[in-house]
């Protein structure tokens, strides 16, 4: 009898827990937490970028915003990114090992430099010949990206850096850049094509290259590019004065225009290997911006996924990791204070009221068999 009630009430619980996972659970739409930057002692911060270690970096104005200065924050904290010397950098790129590539100013001259940052050793990766270069991203093999004036500054190339040497490509003759890299070696940018008179987007891996379809339009800018091949970025639509942010498949080959939050402006920044892709857009009547996040193909604000906003609004977004962290910026209790900002997805259980409580009456029923014939064998 008592072996029959024990198996009766493990059976229940094994039924509970079948029908727990095979209920569709109820969707909660994700929250974040917001994390103030702050600045570097100056009134303004901006995000540019987020790894996987949740590290952001980006560019803030300095006590009394007499200079601009790159940053790497970690937690709630802010360090200065060291500079070439000059009174203007920033930061653009950051990989999971915490080395920083971006763009700085030369002392007492008018030329910018790309550089990398290791958190002590600052390293300036010179330019293709010309006055000016600037460093936009970093892979996990320390493989740089961005673009540089060529001799006598003549035109402008994307480059590639690795093991101490840059080396210049274009699609096309006169301008190019390199926005983004993953680990594959993949990279995207955008080119100037002289003979179609067009502003075009391209993907480069190894001695090859193509050219990504528009969206309707005649210019298109490759901003971001997951792990997985996945490239977004910005395009002219069909409408007049109107610009989508777009995600571009490899594997497919198709172009796909993510719309707005309703105005005539939006710009995907960045998109992780979930396929989750952030960026901002104007609003409808409204020529102010929010951040966003594109969830099963739909754009949605994220200033409605703020738990506790308490004065935060979302601006823009430059960065996604695979955990879901946001290299955001926006305004803080009001708009004279304008920071970078972190955004931190609320991890919660995806269980429903009525799955828990019927999961915790199938184990009361279990451990209420087992007690009873622990009492039973003690009494024998």
């Amino acid at each position: 009898m008592l072996l029959t009630r024990h198996r009766a009430a493990f059976a229940l619980f094994a039924v509970s827990l079948a029908i727990l996972v095979a209920t569709p659970q109820s969707h909660q739409p994700q929250q974040y937490i917001v994390t103030d930057l702050g600045t570097l002692g100056g009134t303004v911060s901006f995000a540019n970028g987020i790894n996987e270690r949740g590290q952001v970096i980006g560019w803030s104005l300095t006590s009394n915003n007499d200079a601009v200065r790159g940053f790497v924050a970690q937690g709630d904290e802010m360090r200065l990114v060291r500079s070439l010397g000059g009174e203007v950098a920033q930061a653009n790129g950051i990989n999971d090992g915490g080395q920083v590539v971006g763009i700085s100013q030369l002392p007492h001259i008018d030329q910018f430099h790309a550089f990398v940052w290791d958190g002590s050793k600052l390293t300036d990766i010179g330019t293709l010949g010309g006055d000016n270069a600037g460093g936009r991203a970093i892979n996990n093999r320390g493989v740089i990206v961005g673009s540089s004036q060529t001799a006598n500054n003549k035109s402008t190339h994307a480059f590639r850096y690795e093991n101490g040497t840059m080396e210049g490509f274009s699609p096309s003759g006169d301008f190019a850049t390199a926005t983004a890299i993953n680990d594959c070696n993949q990279i995207v940018g955008y080119f100037f094509w002289r003979e179609r008179k067009e502003i075009c987007s391209f993907l480069w891996q190894g001695d090859t290259h193509c050219v990504l379809p528009s969206i309707g339009g005649r210019a298109t800018f490759a901003l971001g590019l997951n792990g997985r091949g996945k490239i977004v970025g910005v395009g002219d639509t069909m409408a007049k004065d109107t610009e989508h942010a777009f995600i571009y498949d490899n594997a497919s080959g198709k172009i796909s225009d993510l719309g707005t939050l309703g105005g005539d402006y939006s710009e995907a920044r960045s998109i992780n290997d979930a396929g989750q892709v952030v960026g901002f857009s104007t609003l409808y009547g409204y020529k102010v911006a929010h951040g966003f996040i594109v969830e099963d193909g739909k754009m949605i604000d994220l200033n409605t996924r703020l738990r506790d906003a308490d004065g935060y609004e979302v601006e823009s977004a430059y960065g996604i990791n695979d955990v879901g962290q946001i290299a955001a910026t926006g305004f803080v209790g009001g708009d004279d204070v304008y920071h970078a900002l972190r955004l931190d997805p609320m991890r919660g259980s995806a269980l429903t009221p009525g799955a828990v409580s019927l999961l915790i009456l199938a184990a009361s029923g279990a451990f209420v068999a087992l007690a009873e014939n622990f009492r039973k064998r003690r009494r024998g």
